[in-house]
């Protein structure tokens, strides 16, 4: 694989993308062409586990948690922001 090359894994649900993704991964770590970027976008986010990373215990957040903290955060400035003009009101 060259550099940036991009492979998308798409399909039904339960066809086997998450377990065909790890396994490709191996694949090419194992061939030594890393690094390797993956992203999960599977709502049940289960790819970090099977290739064998501890989210949780790295102390580190999947894309889904810190684009829900964003938008909660970006929500909350917003209401203050209307709180403040309502009592300028």
């Amino acid at each position: 694989m060259t550099p940036l090359e991009r492979i998308a894994i798409v399909g039904r649900g339960g066809t086997g993308k998450t377990s065909f993704t790890a396994l490709l991964a191996k694949h090419f770590i194992e061939k030594g062409e890393t690094p390797i970027l993956l992203v999960d976008l599977d709502s049940d986010m289960n790819l970090a586990e099977m290739v064998g990373v501890d989210l949780e215990a790295a102390g580190k957040s999947t894309i889904s948690e810190l684009l829900l903290d964003t938008m909660e955060r970006e929500s909350d400035g917003l209401d203050a922001g209307y709180e403040e003009e309502a009592e300028q009101l």
